[in-house]
């Protein structure tokens, strides 16, 4: 069983083998070798903010030793468009080349062989914790063949991969509405990456290319990119861009990958050059108040409460509990109302805090934001009337 081809040119060693691999031969033995390692030191551990990244790898390896024919499942290739692939099509996919002969031996294809290629690269290349994310899904990663009074079972390469990648994005219908939702939320997001627009571009990017692999797009993700970039307090990006929502609105041709790659550019430049300005602590709990408030403003849409005059009048005893519409309301000495926090609870900055030096506009947004975010949230915890 040699390994020849029909073809002696191809792009990579993948593109000209048509045959079965003798890996009886030191030929064989070396491609089997150079197929299965690992895709790199570091084990994929079943992360998504990682996936991405891998399944590039994955897709690269493929290309280069074969496996692509495997990989397009109904016109769809199971790197691009998992999302809309079904386990049911990955079975009738390796039913294909998994074929189990009279004899109760498998047909030698090398399609068969390349499946074994791929669920064992897989396999090298990630950690027990997410290996464990496909035994425990319950499904099997393998196709039942039979043949008169024959039968075998066998692992599938893109079978394993599926359900993989459904295990870690939670495949189901509300993925999608959560990813949009993710996206439309990218100013809280970057301030949980502190304000590091590589890290933003990456998670972006995954969300992106998750919506993709399941025939989706989003409309509006320039707006919420602009939204997120926003959200950065240096001063210099901010005016740069300030200057770019001001081209896209004039009509400039700017699409979200250019955007991204310039946002990111400017902020490495910045970096370089030690002028960013990386948002304090204080700055940062700001931010945080305001992205608070307007996710309630968000929530409680169009409808407005007045708060009664009772929340505002003082108990002779400030230790008091008040009983409302069978809520318990506290005195809160800093807000000077009742709550439903207790005192010790308020998250309210105190006026005039020992550590302030040159921070005052800080600490008065904190306090004013704070103040705020409480008397929303009460309104919320309780029917005033």
């Amino acid at each position: 069983m040699a390994s020849t081809s029909k073809s002696t040119y191809g792009l990579t060693p993948g593109e000209v083998m048509d045959t079965p691999i003798d890996y009886t031969t030191s030929i064989g033995w070396k491609q089997w070798e150079g197929a299965i390692r690992k895709l790199s030191d570091e084990l994929y551990d079943g992360s998504l903010d990682k996936m991405r990244m891998f399944i590039k790898k994955l897709k690269y390896r493929a290309s280069a030793t074969g496996w692509s024919s495997i990989c397009e499942i109904n016109g769809k290739c199971i790197f691009n468009e998992y999302g809309k692939i079904t386990i049911e099509e990955c079975i009738d996919n390796a039913k294909k080349y998994y074929i189990l002969e009279s004899s109760g031996k498998l047909k030698e294809t090398k399609d068969a062989q390349m499946s074994q290629q791929m669920i064992a690269c897989i396999r090298n290349s990630i950690s027990d914790e997410c290996a464990l994310k496909v035994e425990n899904s319950g499904t099997e990663p393998a196709i039942t063949i039979k043949k008169g009074t024959h039968e075998k079972t066998i692992e599938d390469g893109p079978m394993f991969l599926k359900i993989m990648i459904s295990r870690i994005t939670i495949d189901s219908r509300s993925t999608v509405t959560y990813i949009r939702s993710t996206l439309s939320e990218l100013d809280k997001h970057m301030l949980k990456f502190d304000c590091d627009v590589t890290l933003f571009n990456d998670f972006v990017k995954t969300q992106l290319d998750a919506l993709q692999a399941r025939g989706e797009t989003s409309n509006d993700i320039m707006v919420n990119l602009f939204k997120g970039y926003k959200t950065i307090t240096d001063s210099q990006f901010k005016q740069y861009i300030a200057q770019k929502i001001n081209e896209y609105d004039e009509g400039s041709n700017i699409t979200k990958e250019r955007l991204m790659n310039l946002a990111e550019n400017k902020y490495k430049t910045l970096i370089r050059a030690g002028e960013w300005k990386t948002p304090d602590d204080d700055q940062k709990e700001v931010l945080a108040l305001r992205a608070q408030i307007e996710d309630l403003k968000a929530k409680k849409s169009s409808r407005r409460n007045e708060r009664a005059d009772w929340k505002r009048k003082a108990p002779s005893d400030p230790k008091a509990i008040k009983v409302h519409k069978n809520q318990e309301y506290n005195w809160c000495p800093k807000h000077q109302m009742w709550t439903v926090h207790k005192p010790e609870d308020c998250r309210l900055p105190d006026r005039k805090s020992k550590d302030n030096k040159g921070n005052e506009d800080n600490t008065k947004n904190k306090w004013q934001l704070a103040n705020a975010l409480v008397a929303m949230q009460d309104e919320d915890d309780s029917s005033v009337e």
